[in-house]
């Protein structure tokens, strides 16, 4: 072979090598752009998996706030969207989201006693974006629902006046897990002055409120709804004829249920044992000077001219409701056709078992105690047509419910669950 001839077999090689060189380069760079935006979407979808479970706490958080505003309060549905929306927000900028650029819908249903919170946020796309438009946004949604009845501690029916729910001096009111509602709307219908301070899972006026800021926890919500008199349907006990006239009690003495004309006095230390039942308070007080009333499974309706409670500051006062029977959960009922605005006074600073509800639908309740009062007690609930406190007592609402055997009654029932359904 030539050397012409071998110059030439190589020449050829170089070129055939040349062109297959080139052709691999390009089968390369053909497969390497899939393979870039593969982990690139990798890379993002991790990113996206984050927001999107951030994003899903979001609007878990939103949605139960707003089903547990729903059990506690009576509020229109466009209300409770309103603050849904805002709650949303809320989380999102807690959790670094822009919360102005997503879209949050909330919706409420009040037949179902739910609410749907969607969220709708644009990803973050930092490899993906140069392959698809795709995957711009991520949308989550949730959906709580409320289950059981509305945990209402205090409701001041009156519909109008001032300080209809009113606290002065060194008064504390503690209901942390349950409700304080004032239906009315007066500028001033919740009123807290001097050192007093009222402490609720949610307080709610239909008019305004007055006093200090730190006073309330948390700060009133105004123009509620009012709350209808949630005992208003239950009937009152029938009332037969007098069983003791006039009663005054001075030494200790064991009673029987019955119809009490001219009330109860108990004074000179005097222990007085109540046997389960119902007593009927006629035309008089159940006055308590410096004496013990203890009674379990007892329950009083007061009825006719100056009917109402006087616990005095030196008396024990040691009583449970009904369980079962026409006041059932139910420890004092007030006659709906009594004259309004009587007083019914507890100054007792031995009070600690009130244990059941107080229905005084014409009445007043006032607690002027320097000590705790129904802090003993599995659950106390307050409907009342006004209701103040002062002095330095203490009124503690408990919701013990699961604690007795004594039953709510409906209207003012146990504390409801708020469940994710979706």
């Amino acid at each position: 072979m030539t050397g012409k001839r071998v110059i030439g077999r190589l020449a050829a090689l170089r070129r055939r090598l040349a062109d297959e060189a080139g052709s691999v380069a390009i089968v390369f760079s053909l497969a390497v752009v899939p393979m870039l935006a593969a982990a690139g979407l990798a890379v993002d979808a991790t990113s996206w998996y984050a927001a999107r479970s951030s994003l899903q706490a979001a609007a878990d958080t939103a949605a139960i706030a707003a089903a547990r505003e729903m059990r506690l309060a009576n509020t229109p549905a466009d209300q409770l969207e309103a603050g849904a929306e805002t709650a949303a927000r809320a989380a999102l900028a807690t959790r670094g989201f822009d919360a102005a650029a997503a879209r949050v819908d909330a919706t409420v249903d009040s037949r179902t006693h739910s609410v749907r919170i969607d969220i709708g946020s644009p990803l973050e796309r930092v490899f993906s974006r140069i392959v698809t438009d795709a995957f711009a946004q991520v949308v989550v949604t949730a959906t709580a629902k409320l289950s059981g009845s509305a945990p209402i501690c205090v409701v001041a029916l009156d519909p109008t006046g001032s300080k209809a729910l009113h606290l002065e001096k060194r008064a504390v009111m503690e209901a942390h897990r349950c409700g304080v509602f004032s239906n009315s709307t007066h500028t001033q219908a919740l009123r807290v002055d001097d050192q007093a301070e009222l402490h609720a899972a949610l307080i709610c006026s239909a008019g305004g409120h007055f006093g200090r800021g730190t006073a309330f926890v948390p700060t009133p919500r105004t123009e509620c709804p009012p709350i209808p008199d949630p005992l208003a349907g239950r009937a009152p006990p029938a009332v037969g004829p007098c069983d003791h006239e006039g009663l005054d009690i001075r030494a200790d003495t064991y009673l029987l249920p019955g119809v009490y004309c001219g009330g109860i006095r108990i004074s000179q230390g005097a222990r007085v044992e109540l046997g389960s039942g119902l007593y009927v308070i006629k035309d008089g007080e159940l006055r308590v000077d410096d004496g013990e009333l203890v009674g379990r499974y007892t329950s009083f309706y007061f009825t006719g001219r100056n009917a109402a409670i006087d616990f005095r500051k030196q008396s024990r006062i040691d009583l449970a409701a009904m369980r079962d029977g026409a006041l059932a959960g139910i420890l004092i009922f007030q006659d709906r056709a009594a004259e309004e605005g009587r007083d019914f006074k507890i100054t007792s600073d031995d009070a600690r078992t009130l244990l059941g509800t107080i229905y005084l639908p014409r009445g007043d309740l006032l607690v002027d105690a320097d000590r705790a009062v129904a802090d003993e007690s599995a659950y106390t609930v307050i409907v009342a047509r006004r209701l103040e406190l002062s002095a330095g007592p203490v009124l503690k609402l408990n919701t013990d419910y699961h604690a007795t055997d004594i039953p709510v009654p409906d209207g003012v029932g146990p504390t409801g669950d708020v469940v994710l359904s979706q």
